[in-house]
């Protein structure tokens, strides 16, 4: 079942999801991210940004258009290309990652409702 995401892509817009590493989650890391990747299918999101080494354990498991970066400052510099007028964007990481950082620059180079 998908939640949500029918009234995006309605209007023709994507949901993105930009996802950090998750840290701390000890011997079980990466089927916590893989877990992760699958949820996001679930919710409807049409594309996946991958950020930090651990992250790309999300994409093992989502099935859409996944974009892997290795840091925030690449995230951020790339990901402003990539995303069209319209698309729906939620950031969840931690500081660790720098997602607060990618946050800040998105929000000072685009257009936000």
């Amino acid at each position: 079942m998908r939640y949500g995401a029918e009234g995006a892509r309605g209007q023709n817009r994507r949901l993105v999801a930009v996802l950090g590493g998750m840290f701390e989650l000890g011997a079980g890391a990466r089927e916590y991210h893989r877990e992760a990747g699958w949820l996001a299918s679930e919710v409807g999101v049409d594309l996946l940004v991958c950020v930090g080494d651990e992250a790309r354990w999300y994409a093992e498991t989502f099935p859409g258009e996944v974009l892997l970066y290795e840091d925030a400052e690449e995230a951020a510099e790339r990901l402003e290309r990539e995303l069209r007028g319209g698309d729906y964007v939620v950031v969840k990481g931690s500081r660790g990652v720098g997602l607060d950082r990618l946050t800040r620059k998105l929000k000072e180079r685009l257009a936000l409702v």
